[in-house]
């Protein structure tokens, strides 16, 4: 048994919970939910305009929702008039853009409270973990 605390399953859902409840008061009163927020930032992140399978499809392997539940979630972006669906791609409208970039804003300004003074050798190693750990969880998923 190691003399220090070790990085654990239990660990990594305690810091992904509590940046998810940072993640949420920062989008309170937008309106927009944890997976709308996801989408809209994949949507005004995205050069070029992705697809809407496109979009399904990364919502799906980032979130580990199904399908009907990414389209519930575009389909809930759209009708709010947030995203505009064409067969160039999935974009942001001005009010979504808009949204986004004031709650980017936002989100950027916890975040850097978070995130300030960690060493980026232990944020590098933090991140090598978390990504072998992440491709193990999905190859267990893909069964």
């Amino acid at each position: 048994m190691p003399d220090q605390p070790i990085l654990t399953a239990p660990i990594i859902g305690q810091t992904e919970n509590a940046l998810r409840a940072l993640l949420v008061r920062a989008l309170h009163g937008s309106g927009l939910d944890y997976h709308q927020w996801v989408a809209l930032r994949v949507v005004s992140t995205s050069t070029p305009p992705l697809g809407q399978t496109q979009l399904r499809d990364r919502l799906q392997d980032g979130l580990k929702i199904d399908s009907s539940m990414a389209d519930e979630v575009i389909d809930g972006l759209t009708t709010r008039g947030l995203l505009l669906v064409s067969a160039d791609g999935v974009t942001v409208d001005d009010e979504g853009s808009t949204l986004y970039q004031r709650l980017d804003v936002e989100v950027r300004r916890i975040s850097a409270q978070v995130w300030t003074d960690i060493d980026c050798t232990d944020l590098a190693a933090a991140y090598q973990v978390c990504t072998v750990v992440t491709e193990r969880a999905n190859a267990l998923l893909a069964g």
